[in-house]
């Protein structure tokens, strides 16, 4: 008996048990595994974020400091709640801000200062349709000139833009006076480092006093601003959330996406997050489509930009206790930096002229250290292609070895868990419960991920029994067909974000033809487990926390919030549909995984520290829910 159990312990791998999948390896190694690559994204967040407290200290001129962008930030909160159209907004803000740009000591040589009034009226499709109408519309623009000779014609600007007014009775310290203090220390540094010296092209600041209403000011700044005509990129600086990193959400270039490659030092962004905001299923808007869509819109062209936003501890967004107590120096500090370097790239190095809409292609960061970025058509190419390949790899294996009821099985186990989703989601919705959630994000855990895991385990008990030793193999190169069809798929119909299911198609294949039973498996599901385990954080504060604010005109808006949640929370079954062919025991232990990797969706904010933790069962107020836009 020993000797039998350490052979079969210890197969030797062939031709055919890397054809039907690979031997089979201990479950507590798979889960030593997952847990270490959940405390490798963690360790790695920790680390771009630069750990839980930020030091309090001098920085000088020619370095961003959060701390001198604080001052700023302190006395536009002192004006009080700036609602447009108040004193606060209309006198007090301008006041502050104007002084500020004063106290840096530009020359009348290096700045330009343009603080205007606009009035007009324009229509966007923002919450099903609105026509915006505004008068004496407040903007303050500052253009840092270039000091090299200007060739014929007017020289090309960036513009980057904040917004100093706030929502409705709250103070708007995050949204967005955090960002106007940002820019303002950005202008005090690019004057300390005299970088407009060596500058292609001009820096145009344009801080406004009017977004919360629709982003009236930024369609009077297009319309009105007498530089409008010079920009070629915008930078749009946003917050929604107290803190957390900065996002780049939103882009129009494919060349400015390589730029902010080149310059961030921790990058965060991807396409996903990009094509799921263009879907409109964020219940939000931003001053960066107001600016893209009208400062050319006579010439018929659309502004390529970047739009960044921080979208951690919504809860604080849009209500009475976004004030400077619950905003992060820190998170202020890393925003800073990065937007410093990127605009400082883009100013050296110019940037191309609009020309036409330009597709942003994919892109995404790993672990926050390194950014792939590779064009829409180079997407096209490669995941069709590679698509293509594993269907035909998957076709001629199942071929050689056919059991149709594998295909079957595959879906019957999706079907268990969506099942268990709309169980809950049928019992929520009429007895009206539908943001319980909301008050309390543990609640997740219960209502969304133990009915999946459920219905999961109960289709891998129901299909047990058909199982054989040959098996694995073959669901394996099942769970490849469905992969490569999804691939396909998601190719055609929105390729910036198909990058995610080309990894599941095509990188486990490293596990079937190496044949180096554990390692091969960690080469092949390495980076898709990490790159999904990072889209989990910010999916779920899209869908749990900021995709209820959704209105009733829209499509996407009037599908209940549970279902929006279910259907992201479905995704993170191809973790285990690619693991399908693992022992019962191991589907256990790796229902234990998406527990553990869901409390890091739920938990994983601007830091993982233990007061982070604790504040996961932390029962709070109900809270605001608003429909404005960002």
């Amino acid at each position: 008996m020993p000797s039998d159990r350490s052979e079969k312990n210890h197969r030797v791998v062939t031709i055919k048990s890397i054809k039907h999948g690979g031997p089979r390896f201990p479950g507590s190694w798979f889960v030593s595994y997952c847990c270490l690559l959940i405390a490798l994204v963690v360790g790695a967040h920790w680390v771009a974020i630069g750990g839980e407290e930020f030091e309090n200290t001098e920085l000088p001129e020619t370095e961003f400091s959060a701390q001198r962008a604080v001052n700023v930030v302190k006395e536009l909160e002192a004006c009080g709640n700036r609602e447009s159209g108040t004193y606060a907004a209309e006198v007090c803000a301008p006041k502050v801000i104007l002084n500020e740009v004063e106290s840096i000591g530009f020359s009348k040589e290096d700045i330009q200062v343009d603080h205007f009034h606009s009035n007009g009226s324009f229509y966007m499709s923002f919450l099903g349709g609105v026509i915006g109408n505004y008068r004496n519309i407040t903007n303050i623009a500052f253009r840092l000139n270039s000091k090299k000779e200007r060739t014929k014609g007017r020289r090309c600007a960036v513009l980057a833009g904040a917004h100093y007014d706030s929502a409705l009775a709250a103070p708007g310290i995050s949204d967005d006076v955090m960002q106007v203090g940002l820019l303002i220390e950005v202008m005090r540094v690019f004057k300390a480092r005299n970088l407009m010296s060596d500058s292609e092209i001009d820096l145009i600041v344009n801080l406004n006093g009017a977004e919360e209403t629709l982003m009236h000011a930024a369609h009077g700044f297009a319309r009105s601003g007498k530089w409008a005509r010079d920009v070629c990129a915008i930078v749009n600086l946003e917050s929604n959330g107290g803190h957390g990193r900065e996002v780049l959400f939103q882009v129009g270039s494919h060349a400015l996406v390589s730029q902010y490659k080149r310059a961030a030092k921790r990058p965060v962004g991807n396409s996903f997050i990009h094509s799921v905001f263009q879907a409109g299923v964020v219940p939000g808007d931003t001053d960066y489509r107001v600016y893209r869509d009208f400062i050319l819109e006579k010439q018929g062209l659309l502004v390529p930009g970047l739009d960044f936003a921080t979208i951690g501890n919504q809860y604080v967004y849009h209500t009475g206790i976004d004030d400077f107590a619950h905003a992060s120096v820190q998170s202020m500090q890393r925003y800073g930096e990065t937007v410093l370097d990127l605009l400082t790239l883009m100013t050296s190095e110019g940037v191309e002229k609009p020309v036409d809409a330009q597709p942003p292609g994919v892109y995404f960061d790993l672990l926050g250290k390194w950014f792939v970025v590779y064009s829409t058509r180079m997407a096209w190419a490669l995941h069709i292609t590679s698509a293509l390949v594993v269907l035909m790899l998957s076709l001629s294996n199942l071929t050689l070895s056919p059991r149709p009821w594998l295909i079957g099985a595959f879906f019957f186990a999706e079907l268990c868990g969506a099942l268990g989703y709309g169980a809950i989601a049928m019992f929520l919705v009429p007895k009206g419960y539908r943001l319980a959630y909301q008050n309390h994000t543990w609640l997740t855990v219960p209502l969304f991920l133990f009915p999946a895991v459920a219905g999961y385990l109960f289709a891998k008990r129901r299909i047990a029994g058909k199982s054989d030793e040959s098996s694995p193999g073959d669901i394996f190169w099942t769970c490849r067909l469905v992969a490569a069809i999804i691939c396909l798929g998601h190719t055609l119909l929105v390729p910036t974000s198909s990058y995610l299911s080309f990894l599941w198609c095509t990188l486990p294949l490293i596990y079937v033809y190496t044949g180096r039973h554990f390692m091969s498996f960690v080469a092949g599901y390495t980076i898709p487990i990490i790159v999904t385990l990072q889209l989990m954080p910010a999916a779920f504060d899209l869908l749990v926390r900021i995709r209820p604010r959704g209105n009733d005109s829209d499509l996407l808006a009037r599908c209940p919030s549970e279902l929006a949640v279910v259907l992201w929370s479905r995704q993170k079954s191809w973790l285990a549909s690619s693991c399908f062919r693992l022992s019962f025991s191991v589907s256990l232990q790796w229902a234990t995984y998406h527990l553990l990797s869901l409390a890091i969706s739920l938990n994983h904010r601007n830091s993982c520290g233990m007061s982070r933790i604790r504040r996961l069962f932390t029962v709070t107020g109900r809270p605001t829910i608003s429909r404005y836009n960002l």
